[in-house]
């Protein structure tokens, strides 16, 4: 008996399998700036300050950024 209606897997596997529908589907271009920009943000934080302490958490937050706005840029899922 499982305690989640649908397994992390098969919830995992269905999100990674409709991903390349839904960056087709969305606006694909803008979600290639924002990955762009934040990808150059990281390079800018490490070539700022290289070795403390708190690169890997501003580049982690950066990521975090672009996984949380950048959904807004796919498009819808399709419906089962």
């Amino acid at each position: 008996m499982r305690s989640w209606p649908v397994g992390l897997l098969e919830l995992f596997g269905a999100c990674t399998w409709q991903l390349p529908a839904r960056i087709q589907h969305g606006r694909p271009l803008r979600l290639l700036v924002r990955a762009g920009l934040a990808a150059l943000a990281c390079l800018g934080v490490l070539a700022v300050i290289p070795g403390q302490t708190a690169g890997p958490f501003l580049v982690a937050a950066l990521v975090c950024w672009f996984v949380v706005t950048g959904r807004s840029d796919l498009g819808r899922p399709r419906h089962r």
